[in-house]
């Protein structure tokens, strides 16, 4: 059939040639305007003039002293000098990345800063001979310490050590002897007794050992001695900082009881109006720091538009929010974001870390010149326990005093923006048995020999595997069998609750050992291999608090990063983190079949 297709299109169309009149909106009525604008009060001018200048002037106090380890409640302590080229967590977190008396050692380590000093002798022309004398002596053996916990477990260190041994030093050892006669505390500088060194290349070679020294505290950011920050009772860092006193003679200190590793911010510490670490003239005093700032008008995403003509975002739709009476805080910001948004100005300040501040005074200038003296919120209310942004919570004898030092005091912490950390060699897990009413200490990872890490749960399988199977015949004359307590794996160690003073409800979790089974009827118990659990203590044990319902997982991890200077830092840290709640190692007694 035929049939005839038509379509009607509507478009805009003004008789005028000029379409400038429709879009200016005009108002028919201007009266009704300016009434609307005097009805929300428009024209009562409130706000005075906008700041355009501000003056801050503040009082900067540099640390000066640091205390590594736990306060204990003291109020005097022997703080050493703040070492300002270093970061934050790696000044707190760092530990000797080897120990003489620790039979875990990485010996790949060992051996490879041994081979750097060899070769430092060889650059100098000294004989293979003298080298040698290096490698052979028992001071410097670089072999496996007697009583090895893991022997036989760690079949590719012993591999390793079969080839290095005897033939390079123990580079740790050597630092050791080298720090003690090229650097002594007292006296003058002189060669390591052994080995005895010909007269002609004593100079070479204690001019190898300088360069030795130098690379290797340049390499590994190692604590000082007796810088023990790790509370092994609490599994977490403690220290404290001080810097001297703002507005006056005296200091003032900040403590940090509980850091788990990982990034220091401010609400880290404390302050401790009572604690002295022993300020001293010399150290770096307060000065006063002033700035010219321009204030900048506050403004966040979905704000609200402070002009009559303009359209805002439809993103953000403040009158959808819903809030019951009692929610206060839903109300408040709906509030702030839709009435008193636009009187908020942002001040940028920047400031050097490192140090506390306090504001001294701060001037505002507004567009018709006036200038007006902003006091800071500390100053007109009292003293109280409430928490606030960026305040310090206050401790010590005295919680009226603490609180007033701390209500305006502001600490930049020197801490890093970012770092690099490699693999764990080392991960422990606390958790909760309430089968067998237990906390174990579960250790994933330990330290191999030759630089890489010992999965203890592979091993643990590859050894049962390898055991002979029990005999499943049953008992003559048909008795039943009676067995005291099944084994548990070799690397769940328990903790058991102990009263540490009959006076005190206090309970400790003291670390204790699980029978095994060696195979061949030998009897055995579990036994750490890391160094967290500090195997070489006999009395180690940890708060009860410390062992939660959701548990706790601790590593031992290399750290890198650049410091603010352009160096670089390595340290070895431990960080506390959450764990993977309660589980169970299959403890039970009393069982006849």
């Amino acid at each position: 059939m035929p049939s005839i297709t038509f379509w009607t299109r509507l478009e805009p169309f003004t008789r005028l040639d000029d379409i400038s009149p429709g879009l200016q909106a005009q108002v028919a009525d201007p009266l009704w305007m300016l009434a609307r604008q005097w009805q929300t009060g428009e024209f009562q001018a409130e706000d005075s003039g906008s700041p355009v200048q501000a003056r801050l002037r503040l009082e900067r106090a540099p640390l000066a002293r640091y205390f590594a380890g736990p306060t204990g409640g003291q109020s005097s302590l022997a703080g050493r000098p703040y070492q300002s080229e270093l970061p934050l967590e790696a000044l707190v977190e760092r530990e000797p990345v080897q120990s003489p008396a620790d039979p875990r050692r990485d010996r790949r380590l060992a051996a490879e800063a041994g081979l750097y000093f060899l070769r430092l002798l060889e650059s100098l022309a000294v004989p293979a001979a003298v080298r040698a004398l290096f490698a052979t002596t028992a001071d410097y053996l670089l072999a496996p310490a007697a009583g090895d916990p893991a022997a036989g477990l760690d079949a590719h260190g012993d591999a390793y050590l079969s080839v290095m041994a005897g033939r390079v030093p123990d580079g740790f050892l050597l630092y050791t002897a080298l720090k003690q006669s090229l650097q002594p505390a007292q006296g003058s500088l002189n060669l390591p007794p052994r080995p005895v060194i010909p007269p002609a290349l004593r100079s070479k070679v204690l001019q190898a050992g300088q360069s030795y020294l130098s690379w290797f505290e340049g390499r590994y950011s190692t604590p000082a001695p007796g810088d023990q920050t790790w509370n092994s009772e609490r599994l977490e860092y403690s220290f404290a900082v001080s810097a001297s006193s703002m507005g006056g003679s005296g200091e003032t200190a900040l403590e940090a009881p509980e850091y788990p590793g990982g990034s220091v911010d401010w609400y880290t510490f404390d302050l401790n109006s009572s604690l002295r670490l022993g300020v001293q003239p010399a150290d770096p005093r307060p000065e006063v720091v002033t700035r010219l700032l321009i204030p900048t008008a506050l403004h966040f995403a979905g704000m609200a538009s402070d002009r009559w003509w303009e359209f805002e975002d439809g993103q953000v739709n403040f009158s959808r929010v819903e809030g019951d009476p009692d929610e206060l805080m839903r109300l408040l910001l709906v509030h702030f974001a839709l009435v008193y948004s636009n009187d908020w100005y942002l001040l940028p300040v920047e400031l050097s870390p490192g140090a506390l501040y306090r504001p001294i005074s701060l001037v505002v200038t507004d567009a018709f010149g006036e200038s007006t003296l902003v006091p800071h919120y500390s100053a007109l209310d009292a003293p109280r326990r409430d928490w606030r942004v960026f305040s310090l919570t206050a401790t010590g004898s005295s919680f009226s005093t603490s609180a007033r030092a701390a209500g305006d005091v502001l600490f930049l912490p020197p801490t890093l923006a970012a770092g690099l950390h490699g693999d764990p060699i080392e991960e422990v897990m606390i958790l909760r048995d309430e089968m067998a009413n237990l906390v174990w200490a579960v250790e994933r990872l330990v330290p191999s020999l030759d630089g890489g890490t010992l999965n203890r749960y592979e091993l643990y399988h590859q050894r049962k595997t390898e055991r002979p199977a029990p005999s499943a015949e049953p008992a003559p004359g048909g008795e039943l069998r009676y067995l005291l307590a099944t084994t548990t794996p070799d690397h769940w160690i328990p903790f058991l609750p102990v009263r540490i003073d009959p006076n005190l409800p206090d309970i400790r979790l003291r670390r204790a050992a699980a029978l095994l089974d060696e195979g061949g009827g030998q009897p055995g118990f579990t036994r750490p291999l890391g160094r967290i659990l500090e195997p070489e203590r006999a009395d180690f044990s940890l708060f009860e608090e410390e062992a939660p319902r959701s548990g706790i997982r601790l590593v031992r991890q290399f750290q890198f990063t650049r410091w603010v200077d352009g160096s670089s830092v390595l340290w070895l840290a431990r960080r506390k983190g959450p764990g993977q709640g309660e589980s169970t190692a299959g403890l039970f007694h009393d069982q006849v079949s």
